[in-house]
This record gives structure tokens, sequence and C-alpha cells, in this order.
């Protein structure tokens, strides 16, 4: 099996991304790490800062561009400031590691794309976040029932995508 550390060391160019939902490139860096050590069997394999680096400047060289992926004079102005001082990322002796270790998405407390702020306070600007999650999971409980519908006739969604245990609503006393 190749892995990412592997891939490194054959001077391969390796970029982490994302396309999950929720987008969230620290879950990604994080996973990159440990499933490597486990695939590899080698704690010292894919480091923070090797993870990091694929997830900035890996992501820039793939995409062939040199104005993303840093901060630096004529780099695109985007910039992701994570509060690193909360009492559940623990102590703070290597910035990276705690990022990439121990952080996540609800950790970014501003978030400055283009020259505009798009996250403030760890809130999207100008969004309703409840409405927008409101709205989201109906599109979600709507495809799946399309999915049923179209690929396996006869059979539900709750069929095709059960729940991980079983939920139990109590009625409110009349």
């Amino acid at each position: 099996m190749i892995s990412f550390s592997r891939y490194r060391r054959m001077g391969i160019n390796v970029a982490i991304g994302t396309d999950t939902f929720p987008p969230d490139i620290i879950e990604e860096m994080r996973a990159a790490t440990w499933l490597n050590k486990v695939a590899d069997r080698d704690r010292t394999v894919a480091s923070a800062g090797e993870v990091y680096e694929a997830a900035t400047l890996g992501g820039a060289r793939a995409l062939g561009r040199s104005d993303i992926g840093r901060l630096s004079s004529g780099a695109k102005a985007d910039i992701v400031i994570i509060d690193l001082s909360r009492f559940d990322l623990g102590p703070l002796d290597d910035p990276i590691r705690t990022l990439v270790h121990c952080a996540n998405r609800r950790d970014v407390e501003t978030v400055i794309s283009d020259g505009q702020i798009v996250v403030e306070r760890g809130q999207l600007r100008g969004v309703d976040e409840a409405e927008l999650v409101a709205r989201a999971r109906q599109v979600y409980c709507n495809l799946k029932e399309r999915i049923a519908e179209r690929f396996w006739p006869g059979r539900t969604a709750d069929e095709l995508f059960p729940k991980a245990l079983p939920v139990w609503r109590v009625e409110e006393p009349r």
C-alpha cells in the first residue's frame, strides 16, 4: 500500500482537501496523520507539519498556483484565524501540532477571503445558520427519499439509511 509519507518520500506532491459536509480541513489533516501512522505502522510518519504543508502549499502546487497556500506579498489575502487558547485544546507548545491533533472547525474565530470577513466570532456573516441547517436537513431528507424511489423501489429511505440506534420520540403531555 502506498501511503501519504511514501508518496512524499518518492518526491510526489501530496495535497489534502475536502469535499465532505461539513467541509473541515482540520479533520482531514487529522485523519491523514492518523491513517498514515496506522498504514505504515510508524508513529513518526505524517507529522503535523507535513500534513499542514500538504493542506496549504501542497494544494497550491496541485492547482499550479503560486498565489495561494501561503501568507506573503503577492499572495491572495485568505486568512483563517483559529483560537488555540481554548481549555479543551490543552497546553499549547506547538501551534501546528495543536491545530492538527486537537482543534476543529469550531475553533475557527475569523475567516477573511479576498479581503472580506466571511466568518466573524465563529459565525458566518450574513447567514442565519439555524435556518440554513433546517433547510439543508429538509433537502437531505428529500434526497434520501428520491434515491430510495429511483434506485430501490419498494424500499424506504429509512431502510436504506438506517439509524445507528433506535430513535424514540417523547410526546408532549396534552
